[in-house]
């Protein structure tokens, strides 16, 4: 027996049309264990991972044996009227956002609104499931002071408004 593992891109659902196997061969769909929703910018998407299957998402979704659809999209903030149900229904849903918040918004205060808003929705969105944040780790030019302060200052805010929805951090 061998066992085969197919890995999609997990932007969107995938669906197999036709497959031919040798006589004698057989097809056991797998039942992944749990389902995750990630949401984010350009690291979530993958930026950057010299294979699709390297990017965080992949690896974490690997290692939790879950089946995964990552909504990720390069250079993305935290803008509530761009979330929509997507008609999937997670057992938890990750947030990844902030790095280009830091960098484009006006204000401090702008950035812990658009965040709190952000989070309500997605609370609402996704009622009684365990919501993930994942804070700006990294980013070159961290030190710099933006209108919105530093990306510590702006971390600090973020981790702030994930802790208020009761979020993990």
């Amino acid at each position: 027996e061998k066992h085969v593992e197919i890995l999609l891109p997990n932007y969107a659902e995938g669906i197999l049309t036709s497959l031919v196997l040798d006589e004698g061969s057989y097809i056991r769909p797998y039942t992944y264990s749990r389902k995750f929703l990630f949401l984010g910018d350009s690291i979530t998407q993958g930026s950057l991972s010299t294979r699709d299957s390297f990017c965080y998402v992949n690896r974490v979704t690997h290692y939790f044996d879950a089946q995964c659809m990552n909504l990720g999209i390069g250079a993305s903030t935290m803008t509530p009227d761009t979330l929509e149900d997507v008609g999937y229904d997670p057992d938890a849903v990750f947030i990844a956002y902030g790095t280009n918040d830091f960098n484009i918004r006006p204000s401090i205060e702008e950035l812990e609104a658009q965040c709190k808003e952000y989070f309500d929705r997605v609370q609402k969105m996704y009622p009684n499931k365990k919501i993930f944040y994942i804070s700006p780790l990294w980013r070159a030019e961290k030190d710099l002071l933006r209108p919105t302060g530093t990306l510590d200052q702006c971390r600090e805010r973020m981790i702030a408004q994930s802790n208020a929805h009761g979020f993990i951090h």
